[in-house]
Parts: structure tokens; sequence; C-alpha cells
């Protein structure tokens, strides 16, 4: 519960209503929040039939952005391979991961960030098999 709260405070203070983020830090807040988001509202999970347009991006961006010597690229994998329950599971860790992270290098708070995470979406994200609805 702590956690939320701490990653609530954060992104309240470093994301816009709309758009992209100032900062580093505000835009890894962010495409962490649309994981969580797009799985516990729409159950869209990275690599998987709409979440592949909905969370790849957010994915990829952070895994691109972060140091590699942490945890969070490790969690970021297992999105990737993941099904319920244990998806839920590492949004929850990736979001503590990501609070930690931050909190750990202050300079993420005022470090301008020009690019937006859906700049890490590839044309194949919209390009996946659903199936066929009967109406």
């Amino acid at each position: 519960m702590q956690v939320i709260m701490e990653f609530n405070q954060l992104f309240d203070a470093l994301v816009p209503a709309q758009g992209k983020a100032g900062t580093l830090g505000g835009e890894l807040l962010r495409a962490t929040a649309r994981l969580g988001y797009r799985y516990l509202n729409d159950g869209d999970m990275v690599g998987r039939d709409y979440g592949n347009e909905t969370c790849n991006a957010a994915a990829r961006f952070i895994d691109e952005c972060v140091d590699q010597d942490t945890s969070i690229p490790g969690i970021i994998d297992s999105l990737w391979c993941s099904y319920d329950p244990m998806y839920g599971q590492q949004i929850e860790a990736l979001a503590n991961e990501m609070v930690i992270y931050i909190k750990e290098r202050p300079w993420l708070v005022t470090e301008p960030c020009t690019f937006d995470f859906w700049d890490w979406a590839k044309p194949e994200d919209c390009d996946y098999d659903e199936e066929e609805e009967e109406w």
C-alpha cells in the first residue's frame, strides 16, 4: 500500500494530465502506469493480442532507458512471457522498483526528456492475430 501511495505521489508531481512528461523520471512513471492501467482495467499484457498495441512501446521504453544493472530489465523481460497471476505480481514489482529507482536517482526528476514512450512503438505492434468475433 505504501508503494502505491509513493508511486501516485511521484506520478502526480511529474506526469501531466495529458501527453508526455517533461522529465525522464516522469516518463518512466508514465510508462509504468500505462502497463499497470492497461492490465488492471482491460487485461492487456505486453506481447499479447491487443496488449501488443497498448503496452509494448511502454515496456521497450522502460527497458531501454533504465540502468541494466537493476532489477527493472528483468521484470520487463518477465512481462513478455508471464500470465496471470504472475503478470499482476510483476506489475506490482515494477511499480515498487520504479519508485526506488527514481528516489535513488534524484536527477531523473529534473532531467529533461524530449521523447515520448510511444516513440518506442513498432509497426508490427499493430499487426497481431485477434480472434475473429462473430456477430
